[in-house]
């Protein structure tokens, strides 16, 4: 019995140790990385609400009206890419880009195509001169898109450029997306 008792100062030092030792222990969850790509995946969804008054506005001129064949074009360029036929698109899109390379609308569509497309690289060539634009109708779309894009490019330099462009929605009470970037930087860049 003499031998047991030796062992036990041991065991009660070895008890405490453990158990301060997980009660202090650091919270994983607060020391993870978030999954960028995951958060990407689920913020996503290509631009639907604007294409379409787009379309209708396109729709409306008349026959009389100058640069019928570029209207033309954009309108089946953006036929498409509405009914998510995002490949087809992104061809008519490139090819109407190149043929009216300040066409804001057209950049920004193709720039939408190629995040579907998972080449955020190339949407964000596209779309980052977009963000500039005072007068850009999209460019509070351009920026949320933007964001997203840089939140799955590899190494620190994208995920603090998709902190710095979802901190500017964040900090636009005009914003559409002000509170959904709120969330996103509440939720993974604090």
């Amino acid at each position: 019995m003499k031998n047991n008792l030796k062992f036990l100062p041991l065991l009660l030092i070895g008890t405490w140790i453990l158990a301060f030792s997980c009660q202090n222990a650091p919270d994983n969850k607060q020391n993870q990385t978030p999954d960028y790509a995951k958060i990407y995946k689920e913020n996503f969804k290509p631009e639907k609400k604007e294409v379409q008054a787009i379309l209708d506005n396109l729709s409306s001129y008349g026959m009389g009206a100058e640069n019928t064949g570029q209207q033309d074009s954009l309108k089946a360029a953006l036929e498409l890419y509405e009914k998510g036929d995002y490949k087809p698109a992104q061809v008519a899109l490139n090819a109407y880009v190149e043929a009216y390379p300040d066409d804001n609308i057209g950049k920004f569509y193709l720039g939408m195509c190629l995040m579907d497309m998972d080449l955020s690289s190339k949407a964000i060539n596209l779309l980052l001169p977009l963000t500039e634009l005072p007068d850009f109708e999209l460019r509070d779309e351009a920026t949320w898109y933007t964001a997203l894009s840089y939140l799955i490019l590899t190494g620190n330099t994208g995920i603090m450029n998709a902190k710095k462009y979802l901190t500017i929605l964040a900090n636009n009470s005009g914003s559409s997306y002000q509170e959904e970037a709120k969330i996103m930087l509440d939720q993974h860049f604090s």
